[in-house]
């Protein structure tokens, strides 16, 4: 089963980028938007995980989550692309998100192997995807502005990417870790 360990975006800020992103979405139906209800931010993509590990996986995030503190995220006014034809939102830096996802990531290679593990985590939210062959169009990242928002994170889920009638996947929550340590 394909997983991922990720967190949610807050209703208020799907609502605040949903909004901004209405002109794009109308002037580049092209694209493949993805539905701001499956947005959320990737702290480790797992791959397919075969059902006799999936509970070591899931036993090896909520050893790391029991940790772990709430964490107040902003969202950035800056939109921007990869090279692979990805709209993306950015995240203001945020060391103890990033150190979440190093700590998860290397709690999670001791029971799995790791696509990608190497590359440096990018918090970053998927808006868009160009298709095969095809690039976001030029100026679309720097034409929208998205007003900065923050929310506090205090969840983090194991999720199960599923195909879907409808473009894109939908995402089936496994398993879900409160964060609650007091920031010292």
């Amino acid at each position: 089963m394909p997983l991922f360990v990720a967190v949610a975006v807050d209703a208020e800020v799907r609502t605040v980028v949903d909004t901004a992103l209405a002109p794009a979405r109308a002037h580049h139906p092209e694209l493949r938007w993805v539905d701001p209800a499956n947005w959320h931010l990737t702290l480790v993509f797992l791959g397919n995980v075969s059902d006799a590990i999936a509970g070591e996986v899931s036993a090896a995030v909520g050893t790391v989550c029991q940790d772990a503190a709430p964490l107040e995220l902003t969202l950035d006014a800056r939109l921007g692309t990869f090279a692979s034809g990805v709209l993306w939102a950015g995240l203001r830096r945020h060391p103890d998100l990033a150190a979440l996802a190093w700590r998860l990531r290397q709690t999670l290679r001791e029971v799995t192997p790791l696509p990608d593990s190497d590359r440096e985590f990018r918090a970053h939210l998927t808006l868009a995807r160009a298709g095969r062959a095809r690039r976001i169009p030029d100026g679309l990242a720097a034409a929208v502005r998205l007003p900065p928002r923050s929310w506090t994170c205090d969840e983090v889920a194991l999720l199960q990417s599923l195909p879907s009638t409808t473009p894109g996947n939908r995402y089936v929550r496994v398993e879900a870790w409160r964060l609650t340590v007091a920031n010292a």
